[in-house]
């Protein structure tokens, strides 16, 4: 069968309009977009039907007085709605900025100084959102809250599609906030297109293939991944909103079942939350065999999270050579390298004290090796280097700083030119991110800003966070692990972990965790926070925030922080968001 790149739809689109036009035109099977609902309830449109709604929601935007250039923020829940006006948007040369909803960010306060500060930035006019979200923010009056009912229900005209080229600007994305404060990075329609085009060639797409997503589309893997990407080679896609997945993840693997999906991708917890709640019971009932690409990526990736599911669900047909290590940052559009198709999860065995040198020396055996996924080879036409202090490229097995050049990169950080020019080396984008190449391909450490360096040895956090995930009585994948300037010039280790329900935060598990590091790593805790559940920061994307976590903690207001004033996990926000509506409902007796 011949590949969707080679002889369908994208390969010759400039824009993602042009692409949705073809794509209706070619659309005689009535595949398109299909929504899921909770209640098992669902919505499908064909792509004719996707391109009519757009057309007419194009020209109540016009009707809104936004014009090609304009900037309006969409902070839209609902699945459906949010995919017309973006499409709309883009028909119409207006330019979204996807917004995450409140709980994503916890406390009102917060979040509307965050919301604010975006649109300073961005300048929005407005921004289109449900009932219940425009009940509860203020601006301020800095932009114009409108309903998105009230948008698509206005009195409907055509436009003529806005005059739109490879280096107009698609939408805005701004990024998670890990390390530093959200940035809004430009994506233009030829980025877009490239790194889409990338990520079908790469992925082998064919024309019956099905893509399933519960990820957020305010967020770069689900917006651009799972949802641009079926429409930019029209393909058959099934959304499921977020709160679905994270109430129950059976869901997830239903749908996937069900509608015998082939493409999927999700965050490394994610596939971790099934192994966990997902009841044997109902893996009779589940059939995986049809899942070929199980993509990861957006946050550092467990090898023993993704043995443990291949372990679970191989009777459910599942596939281990399905899953594809990723790694990819907004600031390149989304994607920048996959590992081969078919190939499954590869790790490096890599000797622990070698890793202290910058130098990733294999491990032939033993315990003690530190296991990293390889996250495969650069797109084509894109380049991938990693750079010493210098910026000079380093040898392989020699840990430096990722950098990545190609059709993919962004224009830049919108109206924030020292950011950009601080990013931008040469054409280089400066990642920020630590890896390694061997024969080629990337194996991915962490942060380059979070390197925690003790009495001259290098550690990486998410090395140390997962070796005391492993004590008893502390929440896995819910450890930050920073530096502080102790006594003199000496660095001291921080660990800040949240602990199960139940568990006392006494002494003796402050020790069993100084104990466990120094077994197992060889480094001292200096000090060690213990932490009630949904204290830790997070961003948007569920990314630990250990930047923030170190501010917190130097103020000291980390032990009082938790996720109803801070970013919460994608989980965190789902269960916020419900519990907030159905106060604001009891309040307004409805």
């Amino acid at each position: 069968m011949q590949l969707v790149s080679d002889q369908h739809r994208g390969s010759s689109v400039l824009t993602l309009p042009a692409a949705l036009e073809k794509a209706a035109k070619m659309d005689l099977a009535g595949t398109g977009l299909k929504f899921l609902r909770d209640g098992g309830e669902s919505v499908g449109l064909s792509y004719p039907d996707i391109l009519h709604q757009v057309i007419h929601a194009a020209g109540s935007l016009r009707r809104l007085g936004l014009r090609p250039g304009d900037r309006f923020g969409l902070l839209e829940p609902d699945q459906h709605t949010f995919v017309i006006l973006f499409l709309a948007a883009l028909h119409s040369g207006i330019i979204p900025v996807p917004l995450a909803p409140p709980a994503s960010f916890g406390g009102l306060d917060v979040y509307c100084a965050h919301l604010k500060s975006i649109v300073d930035v961005t300048g929005l006019s407005h921004i289109l959102t449900s009932s219940p979200i425009k009940r509860i923010i203020d601006l301020d009056e800095k932009a114009r809250i409108e309903l998105s009912s009230n948008v698509l229900s206005q009195a409907k005209f055509d436009i003529e599609p806005a005059s739109i080229s490879r280096d107009s600007i698609a939408f805005l994305q701004f990024t998670s906030g890990s390390t530093l404060q959200p940035r809004g990075v430009t994506v233009t329609h030829g980025n877009l297109i490239a790194n889409m085009h990338a990520i079908v060639e790469r992925l082998a797409i064919r024309p019956d293939d099905i893509t399933c997503s519960w990820l957020p589309l305010f967020h770069d893997m689900g917006l651009i991944g799972m949802l641009l990407t079926p429409i930019f080679i029209g393909i058959k896609a099934i959304l499921m909103p977020p709160s679905m997945f994270l109430k129950r993840p059976l869901e997830w693997l239903k749908a996937i079942s069900d509608g015998r999906c082939t493409i999927s991708y999700a965050p490394n917890f994610a596939y971790g939350l099934c192994v966990k709640r997902v009841p044997d019971s109902e893996l009779q009932n589940l059939v995986l065999s049809s899942w070929r690409v199980a993509g990861c990526g957006a946050e550092p990736i467990d090898y023993r999270t993704i043995e443990n599911f291949c372990d679970k669900f191989k009777k459910c047909g599942f596939n281990a050579r399905a899953f594809v290590p990723s790694y990819g940052l907004a600031e390149s559009t989304l994607a920048v390298a996959f590992e081969d198709i078919e190939h499954g999860m590869k790790v490096d065995a890599v000797k622990r004290h070698s890793l202290a040198r910058g130098v990733a020396d294999p491990e032939s055996g033993g315990n003690s090796a530190v296991k990293i996924v390889c996250c495969g080879r650069p797109f084509a036409g894109h380049e991938l280097m990693i750079a010493g202090d210098n910026l000079s490229p380093c040898p392989e097995r020699v840990i430096g700083e990722i950098l990545v050049r190609g059709p993919s990169i962004m224009k830049g950080y919108y109206n924030n030119q020292e950011a950009t020019a601080a990013a931008m080396h040469e054409g280089w984008l400066r990642t920020g991110d630590l890896g390694y190449l061997v024969g080629g391909k990337l194996y991915v450490c962490g942060r380059k800003k979070d390197l925690v360096i003790i009495a001259g040895r290098n550690y990486y956090p998410s090395d140390i966070e997962a070796m005391v995930s492993q004590v008893e009585g502390v929440r896995t994948g819910n450890v930050i692990a920073f530096s502080i300037s102790g006594e003199g010039v000496q660095e001291e280790l921080v660990i800040a972990a949240e602990i199960a329900a139940g568990i006392e935060r006494g002494r003796e598990l402050v020790e069993a965790i100084r104990s466990h590091l120094l077994e197992t790593l060889g480094v001292k805790a200096s000090h060690v926070l213990l932490l009630r559940p949904g204290t830790l920061p997070k961003t948007s994307s569920g990314k630990l925030q250990r930047q923030r976590a170190k501010e917190l903690y130097v103020a000291g207001t980390l032990a009082s922080h938790s996720r109803t004033t801070g970013v919460g996990s994608w989980a965190y926000c789902q269960y916020l968001t419900g519990r907030l509506v159905r106060n604001i409902r009891r309040l307004l007796g409805r």
